[in-house]
C-alpha cells in the first residue's frame, strides 16, 4: 500500500543479497481493465523530484523510500531533541493521527533540514525519506540507526521484522499506454477471453516472490490509476522477518538499503522495457 507521514507498512523488510529473483508458492494478482469489467486473474507463480537513473528507465522519478522496523513489543520510547539532534538535525516532534483510529495516538519526528520524517504508531516506527537523494547518497539508515540505539538504551530490543520500500515511476518505450504494456508483457489474453469471455486490453498487476531472504511484494500500475498514462507506478516492499528478533549490525542495513535500489530498478527494466 501507498504510505503517508503518519501511516507505515504492515510488512517491512529487505535484503541486499544477489541472485535471481523467484516466485513463492501464493497468489498472483493481476488487474485487468475491459470494458465494464474489474477483473482479477489468478496465478500459481512481484510528486516528486526527478534523478538520474542508472539503467534505462525513461524518465526515472523516486517517488518515496522508507524504511520499516516493527518491535517485538508495543512500549513508549521517550527522546528529547538533544539526544535525536546527535543524528538528525533541527528535529521537532508533533503528535499526528494514527490510520485507523479516531484517537491521536502516532508521534512523528520531523527533520526539514535531512528531509526525513520518523512515525511512532504503536510496535511500528517508518523512516521516510522525503528528499530528492536516491538510496546510496542519503543519510536514511544513519538516522536508523541512530534512532534504533535510543530506542535499546530503553530497553527496547527485540524486533519481529524490519525492511524497506521503494515506490518510482518512470514512462513507457514507444506509443503504448502503460497499462497496454503491462497487459502485453503479464497476461495470456487468450486464456482470459477463452474462461471469462472478456476482451482485456490494459491492465496492472500485483507479484509475490523471494529475492534472498526477502519476502517481496511487488506492485506494477499506471501512474495515478490513470489508463491513457504513458507512466508507470511502481511500489516494492521487501519484508524480512527477524527470527531471532535481533537486528542486524549498523552497517548491514545501510548495505542493505544502498543495495536493493539499483537491483530494484533493474527488475524494473527487465521486466517492462527491455524486449
Amino acid at each position: 500500500p501507498r504510505r503517508a507521514p503518519g501511516a507505515a507498512s504492515a510488512r517491512a523488510s529487505a535484503t541486499a543479497s544477489s541472485g535471481a529473483y523467484t516466485a513463492i508458492a501464493g497468489p498472483c494478482l493481476v488487474f485487468c481493465f475491459a470494458r465494464g469489467y474489474t477483473v482479477r486473474a489468478r496465478s500459481g507463480a512481484h510528486e516528486s523530484s526527478k534523478v538520474v537513473a542508472t539503467v534505462a528507465l525513461p524518465d526515472l522519478e523516486k517517488l518515496d523510500t522508507a524504511v520499516v522496523v516493527l518491535s517485538a513489543v508495543k512500549q513508549n520510547v521517550a527522546v528529547s531533541s538533544e539526544e535525536l539532534g546527535v543524528f538528525m538535525r533541527e528535529p521537532t516532534v508533533s503528535v499526528a493521527q494514527s490510520p485507523g483510529t479516531t484517537d491521536p495516538q502516532a508521534f512523528q519526528i520531523t527533520s526539514l533540514r535531512d528531509q526525513v520524517v520518523i512515525t511512532i504508531s504503536g510496535s511500528k516506527i517508518q523512516f521516510q525519506d522525503q528528499s530528492d537523494s536516491t538510496p546510496g547518497t542519503g543519510k536514511l539508515p544513519d538516522i536508523v540507526q541512530g534512532f534504533l540505539e535510543l530506542m535499546r538504551n530503553q530497553g527496547v530490543d527485540r524486533f519481529r521484522a524490519y525492511g524497506i520500500n521503494f515506490d518510482v515511476a518512470f514512462d513507457s518505450r514507444g506509443d503504448q499506454t502503460a497499462a497496454e504494456v503491462i497487459a502485453d508483457r503479464f497476461l495470456k489474453r487468450d486464456v482470459l477471453s477463452r474462461r471469462g469471455d472478456i476482451n482485456v486490453a490494459q491492465a496492472g498487476v500485483r507479484l509475490f516472490f523471494t529475492h534472498g531472504d526477502a519476502n517481496c511484494d511487488l506492485k506494477i500500475e499506471p501512474r495515478q490509476g490513470k489508463l491513457e498514462s504513458p507512466r508507470f507506478f511502481a511500489h516494492i516492499n521487501y519484508n524480512f522477518v527477524l527470527a531471532d528478533g535481533t537486528m542486524p549490525p549498523a552497517g548491514e542495513l545501510k548495505t542493505k538499503y544502498h543495495g536493493l535500489w539499483p537491483q530494484f530498478t533493474e527488475l524494473l527494466e527487465n521486466l517492462l522495457v527491455r524486449s
